[in-house]
């Protein structure tokens, strides 16, 4: 997928990890969404 171990991804999706923005960049680029699209509504503004 993108080059990370398959037990990671749970801990992505999750949100219990810890991911480098390279990681979220790659994922944005793998899932074919905006980066912004990876936050939620309510991470906006903090």
């Amino acid at each position: 997928m993108m080059g990370l171990h398959p037990k990671y991804m749970p801990r992505l999706e999750g949100g219990t990890a810890n991911p480098t923005v390279a990681t979220l960049v790659a994922a944005s680029v793998a899932y074919k969404v905006p980066l912004r699209d990876l936050f939620s509504e309510d991470d906006k503004g903090t």
